[in-house]
C-alpha cells in the first residue's frame, strides 16, 4: 500500500506519499524494512525508540517531532497527534473492516466481559457468526487469541476486525474501556451500536484517570460515534449518557420508564446450573426468560441482548433459546466439587464488583460463603479499602492473597487489605501465595459451602516484579478436584 493511502485523513504536514508500506509498527521491536514506525507518547515517549526502529530497517516514521538522532535518509511525517494518527492509519491499512462487520461497543465500570460473551453466544446461536474482543482476549471462529489490554491498541483492533471480517463474522462485540477510548484506540471505528452497562468510581489515580469527571467524559465519548445506543435506565448517570447520544436509543432496567424491563427476577438452580428467571416486558408484551448465569445483572444483560436482537432482526424466541445456554468463562463460572461444595470463578476486583458478586451468591441456598481475593500492586488505596469492606460485609471468611502484585510486596498488600477488612468487622486470613490460599480455602470446605475465587477470572499468569509468572485459578480448582478423587480411591 502506498504511504499516501495509509495517511489519508491524518492531520499531518505535507509529505511525499509514493513510498510503499508493508506494515505499521508502534513498538520498535516489531519494526522491519518496509514498515512505517509510529512514535506514540505515553508513559514512555516512542520518539526515543525511532533510532532502534531505524536499526531494524524502518525508513518511514510518523512522529510529532523529528528526533535529533534519526539519520538523514529517514522520511518523517509530522502529525498533530500520533495516537490519533495510528488509529486512522490502521483503519486505512486494514481496509476499514468495520464497514463489513457490525461493531458493538460495550462500556461501563463492571460487566463488560460477561456481556460480550452473552451477546456473542446469543448471536452465534441465532445464526449470526460473531467475534469478541476484550479482557479475555479475542475470540472468533473457534479461535482464541490473548490480548495485552481490555481494549487493544488501534492497530490490533483493526487487525482483529479484519480477521473477523475475512472469517465471515457478521458482528463483533468489543469492550471499550475508558482508557482505550481516551488513548484513541477506537477513535476511527464506526460503531453500529454502543452499550452503557453501569458507572461507579474506579480507575482514578496512578496511571489511570486524573478525576472521576475525566473517567466519565471518556466513556461518554463512545456514544458520539455510534448509530444506536442501549443505556442502563437504572444508573444515576443515565441522563448524562442519554444527552451524549445523537442517535436512536433504547433503555433497559427495572425502571417503569425503561424500554426493556426485567420484573420478578428470581434466582434459580436447575440441573446444576445457577441462573435467574425473570419476566421481560417490552412494548406492552411480556414473556418468561431464563438466563443460565446468576445475578440481577444477568437479567439486565439479557435485556441488552433483546434490544440488540430486535435492532438486528433476530426474533425474541431465538434470543430466549440462546440465553438459556449462555455463559462467560471466568464470570461467575461454576465448578462443582466432589465433596458437595461449589466453587465460583469471577474477575471482580473492585469494591462494587466484589459486593455485587457476593450479594448474588448469597441469594442461593448455601452454608458458608468463602472468598479468596488479592489487590493489584500499584493501584489506589481507595480500591483496596473498597474490596476489603465488600468482603467484610458479604463473605463469612476471606482469604487475602496475591493478584498481580508486580513490584509491591504481596505480604504487605495482604496486611493492608486485611486491616481494612478487620476494621469493618470482617473475618479474614492472610496468605500471600495464591495457590496456597486457594488450596487452603478449598480444603476447608464441606457440602453446602460456596467458595468464590475473585480477581483473576480465566487469566493464566500473575505479574510479579515486571514478569508474567504462570498461574491459573482454574488449574488450582482441577488440582484440588483430583486430590479429592485420589483420596477416595
Amino acid at each position: 500500500m502506498k504511504l499516501i493511502e495509509i495517511m489519508t485523513g491524518v492531520a499531518c504536514a505535507d509529505f511525499d506519499g509514493e513510498a510503499d508500506v508493508c506494515d505499521i509498527a508502534y513498538d520498535s521491536r516489531a519494526a522491519k524494512p518496509g514498515a512505517i514506525f509510529v512514535a506514540l507518547r505515553g508513559v514512555q515517549d516512542g520518539h526515543a525508540f525511532c533510532a532502534d526502529a531505524y536499526r531494524r530497517g524502518c525508513r518511514l516514521f510518523a512522529v510529532e517531532y523529528r528526533p535529533a538522532d534519526l539519520p538523514d535518509d529517514a522520511v518523517t511525517v509530522v502529525c498533530e497527534n500520533t495516537r490519533r494518527a495510528l488509529s486512522r492509519m490502521s483503519a486505512n491499512f486494514f481496509r476499514h473492516p468495520d464497514r463489513e462487520v457490525r461493531v458493538v461497543g460495550i462500556t461501563g465500570t463492571n460487566g463488560k466481559t460477561t456481556l460480550t460473551y452473552l451477546l456473542k453466544s446469543t448471536f452465534d446461536t441465532a445464526g449470526y457468526p460473531s467475534g469478541l474482543i476484550g479482557t479475555n482476549g479475542a475470540v472468533y471462529g473457534g479461535k482464541h487469541y490473548p490480548t495485552v489490554n481490555t481494549t487493544p491498541q488501534s492497530y490490533e483492533m483493526f487487525r482483529l476486525l479484519r480477521e473477523m471480517a475475512d472469517a465471515g463474522c457478521r458482528y463483533a462485540f468489543v469492550e471499550a474501556s475508558s482508557l482505550g477510548i481516551q488513548q484513541e484506540r477506537v477513535a476511527d471505528i464506526h460503531f453500529y451500536a454502543a452499550v452503557f452497562t453501569n458507572f461507579s468510581p474506579d480507575h482514578v489515580g496512578g496511571h489511570e484517570h486524573k478525576t472521576i469527571e475525566e473517567y466519565l467524559a471518556c466513556k461518554l465519548q463512545l456514544f458520539k460515534q455510534c448509530d444506536f445506543a442501549v443505556l442502563n435506565r437504572d444508573d444515576a448517570q443515565y441522563p448524562a449518557f442519554r444527552a451524549a447520544c445523537d442517535c436512536e436509543t433504547a433503555s433497559f432496567g427495572s425502571s417503569p420508564d425503561a424500554d426493556y424491563i426485567a420484573d420478578e427476577v428470581e434466582p434459580v438452580k436447575e440441573a446444576g446450573t445457577f441462573g435467574v428467571r425473570f419476566l421481560c416486558r417490552h412494548n406492552g408484551e411480556s414473556s418468561r426468560v431464563f438466563v443460565s448465569m446468576p445475578g440481577r445483572f444477568s437479567a439486565d444483560n439479557a435485556l441488552v441482548a433483546f434490544a440488540l436482537c430486535e435492532r438486528c432482526g433476530i426474533s425474541p424466541e431465538a434470543a430466549r433459546e440462546a440465553l438459556a445456554e449462555a455463559g462467560a468463562p471466568g464470570r461467575l463460572e461454576h465448578f462443582a466439587l466432589p465433596n458437595g461444595a461449589d466453587v465460583f470463578l469471577d474477575y471482580a476486583h473492585n469494591g462494587g464488583a466484589v459486593a455485587n458478586v457476593l450479594a448474588v451468591l448469597r441469594e442461593y441456598p448455601h452454608d458458608r460463603l468463602i472468598a479468596v481475593i488479592g489487590c493489584v500492586g500499584g493501584r489506589a488505596q481507595i480500591r483496596r479499602r473498597g474490596v476489603a469492606e465488600a468482603c467484610a460485609a458479604g463473605a463469612d471468611m476471606t482469604y487475602f492473597t496475591a493478584d498481580d502484585p508486580n513490584f509491591e510486596d504481596p505480604a504487605a498488600i495482604c496486611d493492608e487489605v486485611a486491616g481494612y477488612c478487620r476494621d469493618a468487622g470482617g473475618v479474614c486470613v492472610e496468605e500471600p501465595d495464591r495457590a496456597t490460599a486457594v488450596q487452603t480455602a478449598l480444603g476447608g470446605t464441606h457440602a453446602g459451602d460456596f467458595v468464590v475465587l475473585l480477581g483473576k477470572g480465566h487469566e493464566t499468569a500473575q505479574k510479579i516484579c515486571g514478569e508474567l509468572v504462570p498461574y491459573s485459578d482454574v488449574e488450582q480448582i482441577e488440582l484440588f478436584r483430583r486430590s479429592l478423587q485420589t483420596a477416595e480411591v
